[in-house]
């Protein structure tokens, strides 16, 4: 169940078609998902969540890639969703 309004907005932005071409993702590839089981137990499975990413994270930001980030602190668990 998603608590925050904002998923919707970034699903439509992030599946139109003009964006999906601009960033070159390919057709066959399936449209964002904001929410995965599969990946979320992906991720918990190989421990990526205890996993200080500062680094690479400041890394990609000083060469100049451009983010959207969201923090939800209306839940009982903050989430932070890096795109």
């Amino acid at each position: 169940m998603i608590l925050y309004l904002e998923v919707d907005d970034i699903s439509t932005y992030l599946n139109s078609a003009t964006v999906r071409e601009r960033l070159g993702i390919p057709e066959d590839v399936k449209k964002f998902d904001s929410c995965s089981n599969k990946v979320g137990s992906a991720f918990n499975k190989a421990g990526d969540g205890n996993y200080p990413t500062i680094g690479e994270v400041s890394a990609l930001l000083d060469s100049g890639l451009r983010i959207l980030m969201y923090v939800v602190s209306h839940t009982a668990q903050s989430t932070l969703r890096m795109i």
